[in-house]
């Protein structure tokens, strides 16, 4: 059959059905990174990300096929909703369930002071979701998310957001990190951390769904190299006679 399709204020609006029964998917659609394909029918409509690989470290590295970071998405759903011709108006109360969960991510560097750009990635992600069931694909692979460090004197802070994987409640979550040091080399591979012990318990807390306020994840005790220069070099020869300039 034809589906159905209309737009509703964020606060409820009134839809006219013809009589019969239907399932029903309600969406948020005012999005920017998110896509919709398969909205020919309730069992295939799914939003989805694009994928690309990205260099991190200012192509300074090896790429990552990462998946984008979603806006904030809510989705329910509506099974076996039967509408006859005696009914007359009836209200539903939908209550949309938050797709994308958010992570705030502190890491502790011991020589920050050598970091001159840092990227992080974390597998677990999901590139698409079902609108049907609020879930990836059964057969979907995860994919990692990619995101950049901001870098200060206590060591990296960044925010990400990501669709979850098929099993959230089972999925490893692997954090890694990639530093560009203030002599323009790369170190990575050998920051990997495992951080599904602060995702997963919160996860169950909420009975597996995603916390409105997101997750903290807090990484202590990384060490980066100690390296030399500041990552801008000059020579200069052949000088001429001194000139004092006064710097106001």
């Amino acid at each position: 059959t034809t589906p159905v399709l209309q737009q509703i204020q964020y606060d409820g609006d009134r839809v006219s059905l013809p009589a019969g029964t239907y399932d029903a998917v309600v969406y948020n659609d005012y999005t920017y990174n998110i896509y919709y394909r398969g909205m020919e029918s309730y069992l295939t409509a799914e939003a989805y990300l694009q994928d690309y690989d990205r260099q991190p470290l200012a192509s300074r590295a090896p790429s990552v096929r990462n998946v984008a970071e979603p806006d904030i998405f809510y989705v329910a759903q509506i099974n076996g909703l039967a509408v006859r011709p005696s009914d007359g108006d009836r209200t539903l109360t939908l209550r949309p369930e938050l797709k994308t969960l958010k992570l705030s991510i502190r890491v502790e560097v011991e020589g920050v002071h050598n970091v001159s750009m840092a990227d992080g990635s974390i597998t677990g992600a999901a590139g698409s979701l079902m609108l049907s069931t609020g879930l990836p694909r059964p057969d979907a692979p995860d994919c990692k998310r990619l995101f950049p460090f901001s870098v200060d004197n206590e060591g990296l802070h960044a925010e990400t957001r990501m669709f979850l994987g098929t099993h959230p409640l089972e999925n490893t979550y692997i954090l890694e990190l990639a530093f560009l040091l203030r002599d323009n080399t790369v170190s990575m591979g050998k920051f990997s951390y495992d951080v599904s012990d602060q995702i997963i318990p919160r996860l169950k807390e909420h009975d597996g769904k995603i916390p409105p306020e997101g997750i903290d994840i807090h990484i202590r005790g990384v060490e980066v190299d100690e390296v030399s220069g500041g990552g801008f070099n000059a020579v200069a020869d052949q000088w001429g006679d001194i000139i004092n300039i006064e710097l106001q």
